[in-house]
């Protein structure tokens, strides 16, 4: 079992009551005394958890790319093959997504509320876990000839299956999201012309 700080804690339920907001309301329509009331807070305390409400967007906006891009290359470690890697790592973005559907949707749509300085970074993120996974991608299309029109329009089509999994997956239908992983991987596949594995 692992132990927390009473400062870690805060931290985490002001950033999930922020998520939250975000998700529901936007950024711009979401207030600091919003967010601290949602986390059990007063609005003057926050200051000592966060420097801004942007300081927190870019938190969150940076985290959820951290964790995805950690989430996959742990989930690949295990696998050995271009295909074999390509499906793993297609499941695990899927799962993820699905899993954690509100700060996805929140990392996807409030780019514009950063600052220039806050959006570079973001940026930077976002096209480094790009390239990793077109890298996948781009192995597949050597290893096996796959019948490719575009490797990079081929991981946009995946990326934008996965930010709509976002939106509509709750967990409470006939697919796990174990499955669900699967099934948008095999998807993924049978795109590279790939039809049996």
């Amino acid at each position: 079992m692992s132990v927390t700080s009473p400062e870690a804690d805060t931290l985490m339920a002001i950033r999930r009551a922020a998520v939250r907001l975000f998700y529901e309301h936007g950024y711009n329509a979401t207030t600091l005394r919003q967010i601290a009331a949602d986390a059990g807070l007063k609005v003057g305390s926050l200051y000592y958890h966060i420097a801004s409400k942007e300081s927190l967007l870019l938190d969150i906006m940076c985290g959820v790319l951290d964790d995805l891009h950690r989430d996959v290359l742990e989930t690949i470690a295990a696998h050995v093959g271009e295909v074999d890697r390509l499906m793993a790592a297609v499941e695990s973005h899927i799962r993820f997504h699905a899993e954690r559907g509100p700060e996805v949707f929140v990392g996807n749509t409030e780019l514009r509320a950063l600052s220039n300085a806050g959006r570079r970074v973001v940026v930077a993120k976002r096209e480094g876990y790009e390239q990793f996974m077109l890298g996948l991608v781009e192995a597949v299309v050597a290893a096996v000839e796959a019948d490719s029109i575009d490797p990079r329009v081929h991981l946009y089509s995946l990326f934008a299956h996965a930010a709509h999994v976002a939106g509509w997956f709750r967990g409470e239908g006939r697919i796990g999201v174990a499955d669900l992983g699967r099934a948008y991987a095999e998807l993924a596949l049978r795109g590279l012309g790939i039809t049996k594995h």
